[in-house]
């Protein structure tokens, strides 16, 4: 029956069916009505069944099918929606309370729109705001039939689309992923391009002279609030745009200055909504129709965009809250003035939790590279030679300075990206900057053979004589981005539990490179150089320490069975299998691919990793919590040691910041180290006694397959030989010391879990030794 339907439809659809289901509109174009064979079909078919011509495709039935999701298909329109469409006038005379209500949702759907909404779903939802005809008003007149709409209402509306067009002007700039970042917008957002900022701003500012003429009402006064909030918002955007900025560099220095205002009139505003009553009272003047949530059906759009839920009030205000504090960063970025400083600032903003909003994001990256000039100053090359000679005292070529400065820059804007992109786009640079460093290098050779004209061509290549500046500022640079991409992996759980310590013991590898690489570097530099170079020696020394710790944690925990590896899940088949070394070299492998090419640091092996494995297992578990306590507290004292009173150097400033933030994930360690060694819920016990070889060796038999049953006893000859010694059963001890590691996680004696210190150093994990 399905087949015939098939058929059937197949034919209509060719016009070799009733001619008389076959209908012309006024456009010529033909449409069949199926509404019959559709309603045979749902009789006929059975569940599982599909009705289906042989052209369409598994792909194309799917297609169809999430079409007709109501949440995906923004043309369908219910009964409801036609009655809500029907209540729609435009010409309604508004009175201030409904003014409000339209203004209050709609800068709920912008700061929707600000949280990687679709526009289509947000501000063209609003009548009002897309209304074709709204030029036939008398906008800014407060003597017309509908005042309050043309006097207040309108500007209001006029200023929202003059400041989301700077917004979506920035996001368009290619900056951000639509992807990852932002909702796709194919619909141009060019409403109210006929007026000008400073026509909008002379709208609000007869709004607010015609609402303060309408009594002391609250109503009024939270109108009046608004229309602050719009004036200096407005202001904010205009002045901080990138193009206002190129043309009059005082523009950044007005938009920062609005900042402070913008911050205290949004808080007032949303002090005296609470106070007037909160959602409940703006609500009851709500005004049927102004909002039509399902106006995507009016755009030509190719791709259905899956809604998103209008942001509550508190909500939005906080986003927009959040918003005027992350512009504190433009104004912060255009101050710097030292490329030291730019490394601190971004690694600073990297790990800010929540991220920035993607406008603010954007305005960054635009901010670090516009119109050739890196900080709207210096271009690459002036910035690349000024980069280089902060750490190095040597003459740099000026097409060295130019690829270094666009790599740097590069890194920069990528700290702007979101988490999982900024990992990506890092692992993937490494390549560029490894490169970088080989040129360098040959740069260098080149330098002291022309400096030492007599030397011969193994003195260029010694480092002793030759203190290869290029190489080494490449190198330190390529350091801490790898340093950044490996950490970041922490605060976005990439890696499993069992994977902790490989990656704290490849970061360890990673840090001691660095240092020894800043302590020969060191005695090579002089005045402020050298300050720049001591900098970088304690955060890395700090960091080293930091890391060895928690390498030291996790392997005893990862050996106590604590970490939930993957051989103490599933059957004792698949434990053996996923416990296998050809299992674990192609997790790591994969793990650690990126690092594998390149050139420095040295490549740590699976190899490598086994046998500092099997170093750390000649020590009993207590041991290894104990050394990592000590670990700890040698970063503590390098960090508190290093630190100097506050200084007028913004550049030692964000240091001492930085400083601030890896001292945090010491001291919290330190305080979970601590408190397990002091309870000794764990030092009590034989298991933590044993020495890590012997708790693998006790892993490895319980994820073994179960042993063979024994051959059946052959006949005994002579009797009169004694039986052999009975072996001691290993698998025995095994499960006693599994049982004992059971008990103690079962009395909550010890728990292990890690989190990230979101409002401090969130690439470093902070653990905890209790449930």
């Amino acid at each position: 029956m399905a087949e015939d339907l098939a058929d059937q439809a197949v034919r209509l659809a060719l016009g070799d069916g009733d001619e008389a289901a076959v209908a012309e509109d006024a456009d010529g174009a033909q449409w069949i009505d199926i509404t019959q064979l559709a309603r045979a079909g749902t009789r006929e078919l059975a569940e599982g069944e599909l009705l289906k011509a042989s052209s369409l495709s598994l792909f194309g039935a799917l297609t169809s099918i999430e079409v007709m999701d109501p949440r995906l298909d923004m043309g369908m329109v219910s009964a409801g929606d036609a009655a809500e469409i029907a209540s729609w006038d435009i010409a309604r005379r508004l009175t201030l309370g409904e003014a409000l209500w339209v203004a209050d949702t709609l800068f709920r759907s912008e700061m929707t729109w600000h949280g990687s909404a679709s526009l289509l779903q947000t501000l063209f939802a609003c009548n009002y705001f897309t209304a074709p005809d709204h030029r036939a008003f008398a906008i800014g007149e407060a003597a017309g039939d509908n005042a309050v709409r043309d006097a207040v209402l309108y500007p209001l509306l006029i200023a929202t689309g003059r400041c989301c067009r700077r917004v979506a002007d920035e996001l368009n700039a290619g900056n951000l992923f639509t992807n990852e970042d932002v909702a796709p917008c194919p619909t141009p957002l060019r409403l109210f391009d006929d007026y000008t900022d400073a026509e909008a701003l002379d709208l609000l500012d007869r709004a607010d002279a015609y609402v303060a003429a309408q009594g002391e009402s609250h109503e009024a006064a939270l109108l009046r609030g608004l229309v602050g909030v719009r004036r200096r918002w407005l202001r904010v955007t205009a002045c901080l745009a990138v193009a206002s900025v190129l043309d009059d560099p005082a523009a950044l220095a007005r938009g920062l200055g609005e900042l402070a205002g913008l911050r205290a009139c949004h808080a007032d505003y949303v002090a005296a909504r609470r106070a007037a009553g909160g959602d409940a009272w703006v609500g009851q003047r709500a005004v049927r129709g102004a909002f039509d949530y399902r106006c995507m059906r009016k755009y030509p759009v190719t791709i259905p965009v899956k809604p998103r839920p209008l942001l509550d009030a508190d909500a939005a205000h906080g986003v927009f809250a959040r918003m005027v504090d992350d512009l504190d960063l433009v104004g912060d970025l255009a101050r710097i003035g030292t490329a030291e400083h730019l490394a601190y600032f971004f690694l600073a903003a990297g790990r800010r939790d929540p991220p920035p909003q993607p406008f603010v994001r954007s305005l960054l990256m635009s901010m670090v590279l516009a119109d050739g000039r890196v900080q709207l100053r210096a271009p690459p090359d002036a910035f690349g030679r000024r980069a280089v000679r902060e750490m190095a005292a040597c003459a740099v070529p000026a097409e060295f300075a130019a690829e270094a400065a666009l790599n740097l820059v590069d890194w920069f804007r990528t700290m702007c990206q979101n988490g999982p992109r900024r990992h990506r786009v890092a692992l993937k640079s490494l390549a560029a900057w490894d490169a970088l460093q080989g040129e360098a290098e040959q740069l260098d050779i080149d330098a002291y053979a022309a400096a030492h004209p007599g030397a011969d061509e193994q003195a260029a290549l010694d480092p002793a004589r030759n203190p290869f500046w290029l190489s080494s500022w490449a190198y330190h640079t390529k350091l801490l981005l790898l340093e950044t991409a490996l950490l970041a992996g922490v605060r976005l759980e990439l890696y499993q539990a069992h994977e902790l310590p490989s990656v704290l013991c490849y970061a360890t590898q990673v840090f001691e490179a660095h240092l020894a690489h800043l302590a020969r570097w060191a005695p090579l530099v002089a005045g402020a150089q050298a300050a720049c170079v001591g900098r970088w020696r304690v955060l890395v020394a700090a960091q080293k320490d930091l890391s060895m710790a928690l390498w030291l944690a996790a392997h005893a925990c990862d050996r106590l069975q604590l970490l939930g590896a993957p051989w103490a899940q599933g059957a004792a088949d698949v434990c053996g299998a996923l416990e296998s070394e050809p299992a674990q070299r192609a997790r790591y492998a994969l793990r650690f691919r990126a690092l594998a090419p390149l050139g420095s640091p040295v490549y740590v092996a699976f190899e490598q990793w086994q046998e500092s494995s099997a170093q750390l297992d000649g020590y009993p578990v207590i041991e290894l919590f104990d050394h990592a306590q000590r670990m700890l507290a040698g970063a503590r004292l390098c960090l508190e040691s290093a630190r100097k009173p506050p200084a007028a150097d913004a550049t030692v400033r964000a240091w001492d910041q930085m400083c601030r933030s890896v001292h945090y994930v010491v001291v919290s360690n330190s305080v979970a180290l601590a408190r397990l060694l002091r309870t000794r819920p764990l030092a009590d016990a034989p298991e933590a006694a044993v020495p890590g070889a012997v708790a693998l060796a006790h892993r490895r038999r319980l994820a073994a397959p179960p042993p063979q049953p024994p051959p059946p006893p052959q006949p005994k000859r002579d009797r009169r030989k004694r039986k052999p010694a009975r072996a001691p059963d290993d698998a025995d001890a095994a499960r006693k010391w599994r049982d004992g590691v059971a008990r103690l996680v079962a009395d909550a004696a010890v728990r292990v879990s890690w989190s990230c210190a979101l409002d401090r150093n969130s690439d470093w994990p902070v653990f905890s030794f209790f449930g």
